[in-house]
């Protein structure tokens, strides 16, 4: 084996051992059906509807997964969308109103008109 074969081996393998060392094993906290909290290495389907931690190693929360919404919370942020969309309209038509006229008194001389 020449030098350079044996040098991209070498770090090749160095590199798959700190790659090995950095990779850890995620634990998750969430609460069962009965309201336990419960840390585990895997999480049930039922649970993740729920929200859960991720942890790290140490156990400290790494991320919070938040609940899977409800069908009221999906109906507030579907009507909220709604009434974005109308405020934005609305702003959009008052913005043409302002580029056709200077004052409101012309706007309003205009629709007597």
């Amino acid at each position: 084996m020449n030098r350079l074969t044996r040098f991209s081996i070498a770090v090749s393998a160095a590199a798959a051992l700190m790659s090995a060392s950095i990779v850890e094993a995620r634990m998750y906290r969430y609460t069962d059906e009965n309201g336990q909290i419960v840390i585990s290495s895997t999480i049930p389907q039922e649970a993740s509807r729920r929200g859960y931690d991720i942890l790290s190693k140490n156990g400290r929360v790494i991320e919070t997964i938040d609940p899977e919404p409800t069908e009221e919370e999906i109906a507030a942020r579907e009507a909220e969308e709604k009434r974005q969309a109308e405020a934005e309209r609305q702003r959009e038509l008052d913005r043409k109103l302002l580029e056709r006229y200077s004052h409101p008194d012309e706007a309003v001389r205009a629709m007597h008109r």
